[in-house]
């Protein structure tokens, strides 16, 4: 009783201490309630054997963990979790929650997603190579009639090769590649076929290059020739594509001289570059296997022809101008745009292929080339006759407007080779005589069209003063024999303008005790009426017996339809020609002549005398 009431006096101690609410005043069995069972057992499980666990208790006389985070993190007063903590670059924070320093590159790269530097990237810069280069394989002659089997060179820098494979020609231009800039760099071609070993033909010298800066390698001289004393060794230049601005309405033009020199005279041999005609000053004047300065020169962007002159006595073959003429298309020389022009080429080389003289015109910062064929070359033969067999022949001259296109035409006399332009359409040209521009002989004759690199035969025939089907007149053919075509074949064109209307025939006769004119003739060409061109574009083959020794075959010509043939001796025909059957049938003068079109100038074959 004593214990029970003592009890009582201390509860009601501390309720009074605490202000004395709810202490039991209200509703006594609720402080019953809260006394029950503390005096069975001690004092940390005091008020927990009333009730079970889910009321807020930790199990029969267990202690309560404490709580914890599942990320580590440290709980609120109430027992809840705060957010992890994150990093604002992403990275993985510390223990402490704290974030590292982001991860950085030494090269100053950016790191990748975990954080990694990728390699080091070094700064670059960019080179192409042109192969420009002259000497053909099996040739040591340097014979102008050679087949075209150009060397293929590869390209090094340092021991690393750069290109490969790269031959003249069409395909003469590479794409450019990287190469390290802010260094030395030696740059040297070798001949392809040799292998890696092989030494070096030609270097560049040490050139060092700034990032993003641009460079072509020119190779240019005989790839068969490395002695330093000869002018046309093999060369590699390196040039800087660091043209001047060029202003509005106009285009830069570095000239580069890569053809064929094979000595130089004492009065040079520059190579000169003009615009539009062959009276025009030059603009750029530079020495063989040499470019001219890195700025380049401004010329209007619609320039539509290029032409070049040389310094030397001879100029270039076989044009009368002596000149080469180069056709721009049209557009190719937009506002703004710099172009190395570097001229190639052989120009004694009669062979329609990329052994002939070009030009290739490469767009500086840009994969853009093309090369230019030379400006057709047109053969002009004089067949016309006089206005009466009593006359003298006229000399003639070809005129396109107030140029000069050939002149000093002869009758059955070598042809006069002239340039023309470039053209779908055709162009009209005069003839007059050639001691008087005025007195025109054939007022309008037209080309028909004229392609770059095309060598065309042009013949004046008829008869002079005369109207109708005797009128003068100007038959074009181009020269399509098969390019390595290198027998006795011919195109016939008969230009006698009184032959019989049924056409003639021509061809040869054997050959008796080895040098006589035997008695079977043989027709290669049937039925060819005034003005025609027989056989297909390659040529016929001509058989003709060859005299032993002298070289010579017996020629038979006849009216179609007749048995009697007429012969004429002269010297064997042993390339593909263009002959020509030119002459008055009235009066028994026929001749004939035959162009040999392997030979440049288009050297001609004629009988000893006329047909009889």
């Amino acid at each position: 009783m004593r214990h029970a009431l003592r009890g009582w006096l201390l509860a009601v101690g501390l309720c009074l201490a605490v202000g004395g609410t709810g202490c039991g005043d209200d509703d006594p069995k609720d402080d019953a309630g809260v006394d029950a069972g503390r005096d069975a057992g001690p004092r940390e499980d005091a008020g927990r054997d009333a009730g079970p666990e889910t009321d807020g208790g930790c199990g029969d006389g267990g202690i309560c963990p404490p709580p914890t985070c599942a990320d580590g993190g440290t709980p609120g007063p109430d027992g809840s979790c705060p957010p992890p903590p994150t990093c604002a670059d992403g990275g993985t924070p510390g223990a402490d929650g704290g974030c590292p320093p982001p991860p950085s590159c030494a090269d100053g790269g950016t790191p990748g997603a975990d954080g990694g530097c990728p390699p080091p990237t070094s700064a670059v810069a960019y080179v192409r190579f042109v192969n420009a280069s002259l000497g053909l394989k099996n040739n040591p002659s340097d014979s102008d009639s050679a087949p075209w089997r150009p060397y293929a060179l590869d390209v090094y820098q340092g021991g690393a090769e750069l290109f490969d494979s790269v031959v003249p020609g069409d395909a003469a231009v590479t794409e450019y590649k990287t190469v390290p800039a802010g260094t030395a760099l030696e740059f040297t071609t070798r001949n392809a076929e040799a292998g890696a070993s092989a030494a070096a033909l030609a270097t560049s010298g040490s050139v060092t290059l700034q990032e993003g800066e641009r460079l072509t390698l020119v190779a240019m001289g005989f790839s068969d020739r490395t002695e330093p004393d000869r002018v046309e060794r093999a060369r590699l230049l390196a040039l800087k594509e660091s043209f001047d601005a060029a202003s509005a309405g106009r285009a830069r033009v570095r000239f580069v001289a890569a053809d064929r020199v094979t000595l130089i005279p004492e009065q040079g041999r520059t190579r000169r570059l003009g615009l539009e005609s062959a009276a025009a000053s030059p603009v750029s004047t530079v020495n063989p296997y040499a470019a001219d300065a890195a700025g380049g020169v401004s010329i209007p962007a619609t320039t539509q022809r290029l032409v070049i002159s040389s310094s030397g006595d001879t100029g270039f073959a076989p044009s009368v101008s002596k000149r080469l003429f180069f056709t721009v298309p049209a557009g190719t020389l937009a506002d703004g745009s710099a172009w190395f022009a570097i001229l190639t080429g052989d120009d004694r080389r009669p062979l329609p292929d990329d052994g002939q003289p070009a030009m290739l015109l490469v767009r500086a910062g840009q994969a853009q080339a093309l090369r230019l064929e030379r400006d057709p070359l047109v053969y002009f033969f004089n067949a016309l006759l006089p206005p009466t067999p009593d006359n003298d022949p006229l000399v003639l001259q070809a005129l396109q407007g107030t140029t000069k296109v050939a002149v000093g035409m002869e009758f059955n006399y070598s042809p006069g080779i002239g340039d023309l332009p470039v053209t779908a359409a055709g162009h009209t040209l005069r003839i007059a005589r050639n001691d008087d521009v005025d007195a025109t002989v054939l007022a309008s004759a037209d080309t028909g069209p004229l392609q770059a690199g095309g060598r065309y035969l042009a013949v004046v025939t008829g008869r002079a003063g005369q109207t109708g089907a005797l009128a003068p007149r100007l038959i074009v053919a181009k020269d399509r024999f098969a390019d390595g075509a290198a027998d006795a074949r011919l195109r016939l064109l008969n230009a006698i303008p009184n032959a019989p209307a049924q056409g003639v025939d021509f061809g040869y006769f054997d050959v008796a005790n080895g040098t006589d004119k035997g008695s079977t003739f043989t027709a290669t060409a049937l039925g060819v009426k005034y003005g025609d061109l027989t056989g297909p574009e390659e040529g016929v083959a001509f058989p003709a017996p060859v005299t032993t020794g002298t070289s010579l075959s017996y020629y038979g010509l006849r009216a179609s339809g007749s048995e009697t043939a007429l012969s004429a001796a002269g010297n064997a025909m042993q390339r593909p020609h263009f002959l020509v059957l030119l002459g008055d049938w009235d009066t028994g003068f026929l001749l004939f002549l035959g162009f040999n079109v392997r030979e440049n100038t288009w050297s001609g074959v004629a009988p000893f005398d006329v047909f009889q």
